[in-house]
């Protein structure tokens, strides 16, 4: 009898041997592909090694692909690459990332990653940053609110989050300027307290060039309605200051009143400079031209 039951499980061992897997609960043969498969029919699952998350931090030498159940903050977590790593569900807002992460993914007709926020007045994400960018693209397009709403740059919270005086709305400055696009080439700026748009020129500190050349502004005195066109009279280097080269030109005031040389223009048109004349290249040879009498103002006023 004793040797009977020997060659059983000699004969029991080789055969586990030869298909090299393990099926526990139910019926029929495990699964070709696993090594062992748990079947626990319909009321039945597999229950982890329940540990604290003081316990799972001093396993600190467990093998990869190491699973336990952490019943600190309820979550299972995988060893991977010999850190511990959470996996993560819908609910736990994030938690499951672990920083830095990096993935990639091919996808076509969808989003690689997306997050919907529910609540009105409320972030879908936020980032900050204590130094460099708080958010950086690589090749590709950079869409915002391509369906609807309105985008807010520089918002402080609480402050008017969701904003409605347009579809982009930036506050914040640097110096005074709020916009700049082109970066050491002849750009434009988008100027602030006295709005203006800067061509080749931007304000910090003094009027810079952008990019080696000459500048122009175009600007608004809403306190007294006055519209002001200037440039530079000198080429000035990249970033140079070019205070001292740069003056208004041209100026229309509220009253639709037209100076030339000067910002104060006192009738339709008036011209003011030194030394300086008025050239007739009309075809008939006739200019017509009425001079400043101290009773009436003329359409064309010199001093």
């Amino acid at each position: 009898m004793k040797k009977i039951f020997s060659l059983y499980l000699v004969f029991a061992f080789l055969n586990f041997s030869v298909f090299s897997q393990v099926k526990i609960g139910g019926t029929g043969t495990p699964n070709a592909s696993a090594v062992l498969e748990l079947d626990g029919g319909t009321d039945k699952g597999l229950l982890l090694p329940r540990i604290s998350t003081t316990q799972m931090t001093a396993m600190n030498t467990a093998p990869d692909g190491m699973m336990i159940f952490n019943n600190s903050d309820g979550f299972i977590y995988v060893r991977k690459a010999a850190a511990w790593q959470k996996v993560s569900d819908a609910t736990n807002g994030g938690g499951g990332f672990t920083l830095p992460y990096s993935g990639s993914v091919n996808t076509l007709g969808g989003s690689a990653f997306s997050i919907s926020q529910t609540g009105n007045f409320s972030s879908a994400a936020y980032f900050t940053a204590a130094a460099g960018e708080a958010i950086r693209t690589g090749a590709g397009n950079l869409k915002l609110n391509e369906t609807s709403g309105n985008t807010g740059i520089g918002l402080p919270s609480g402050i008017n989050d969701n904003p409605s005086l347009g579809k982009l709305v930036v506050r914040g400055l640097v110096g005074n300027t709020n916009a700049l696009f082109g970066d050491n080439t002849t750009g434009v700026s988008i100027e602030n307290n006295s709005p203006g748009i800067g061509f080749n020129s931007y304000y910090n500190a003094g009027r810079k060039a952008i990019a080696a050349g000459y500048s122009g502004l175009v600007s608004f005195d809403a306190v007294n309605g006055k519209l002001f066109f200037g440039t530079s009279a000198v080429s000035g280097a990249a970033g140079a200051t070019i205070d001292g080269s740069f003056s208004t030109k041209m100026t229309v005031d509220k009253n639709g009143f037209v100076g030339i040389g000067t910002t104060a223009p006192s009738n339709f048109f008036t011209v003011r400079r030194d030394n300086a004349g008025i050239t007739q290249e009309s075809a008939d040879g006739v200019v017509k031209v009425g001079f400043f009498t101290g009773a009436a103002g003329a359409f064309v006023q010199t001093h």
